[in-house]
């Protein structure tokens, strides 16, 4: 798990889109998530996360439908669009998961990113690939019970 600092959130029912700064890399990135005991109406504040709030959790990238191989110097990640998950990233293949799911190094993620795709995919490790899809951040369970004390 890793740990992240919140510098803005937006929320809609119970989706969440924060903009997080990580605890190695000072980078911003805009991250999605669920907040499963909180539902927000009319696009109201959050009273259970805060700006500078530490969230832990698992970086992932899901809803993946489109890669390509990839064999430029190019790695790491964009996210194009203002306050989205929404990410393009170039990264190296560690692991494979299963049919759908594999691990990847992304620069400026880290080593252990979950890649999730809509469809079943063949591709071997240590492969170079780009992807898009969206920036998930899977939230500790244990962050789950301190926001509930």
């Amino acid at each position: 798990m890793k740990s992240f600092k919140i510098k803005e959130l937006y929320g809609d029912g119970y989706e969440r889109w924060s903009k997080v700064e990580g605890s190695v890399s000072k980078e911003l990135i805009c991250v999605h998530f669920i907040e499963y005991d909180e539902y927000l109406e009319n696009s109201s504040d959050s009273k259970k996360r805060r700006k500078d709030d530490i969230i832990n959790g698992k970086l992932k990238i899901e809803l993946v439908t489109q890669y390509k191989f990839e064999n430029s110097d190019k790695y790491g990640f964009v996210q194009p669009i203002n306050k989205s998950s929404h990410i393009i990233a170039i990264g190296i293949v560690k692991e494979i998961e299963d049919s759908d799911s594999i691990m990847c190094s992304i620069q400026g993620l880290g080593d252990d990113i979950i890649i999730e795709f809509e469809d079943d995919v063949e591709i071997e490790i240590g492969a170079k690939i780009e992807i898009k899809g969206s920036l998930e951040l899977e939230l500790d369970s244990c962050d789950f019970e301190k926001a509930n004390l």
